[in-house]
């Protein structure tokens, strides 16, 4: 896949390429160039639980630029809270979502 298909493009390299000469006077060489996204939703928090009628399929995700600090202390969480040791943090449950996706909770096994 050419790079462009991935979403690099040369003035993104050449103004990355600036950004860091101002921030380092060492000196670099890019090798590579890649584009990636970061999964999140509209308040910005991560989404974690079970499916509301699948409740062996659960998501981890929507973690955003904030991943990298917040993934380990949520993962810690998330499995006490699979194993039953600890209630899912109302602030990250997936469940403050369903009303947008699931217009009757008992479509899918969930009871209101």
């Amino acid at each position: 896949m050419a790079a462009a298909a991935l979403g690099t493009t040369p003035e993104a390299l050449a103004e990355l390429s600036q950004r860091f000469s101002e921030m380092s006077d060492q000196p670099f060489t890019v090798v590579d160039q890649r584009a990636g996204f970061r999964p999140a939703v509209r308040d910005r928090k991560p989404v974690l639980g079970t499916h509301p009628a699948w409740s062996v399929l659960s998501i981890f995700n929507g973690f955003g630029s904030k991943g990298v600090m917040l993934a380990p202390r949520l993962a810690t969480h998330f499995a006490n809270v699979l194993e039953g040791t600890e209630a899912l943090w109302p602030e990250v449950n997936i469940s403050r979502y369903h009303s947008l996706y699931i217009s009757v909770p008992t479509e899918v096994g969930v009871s209101s």
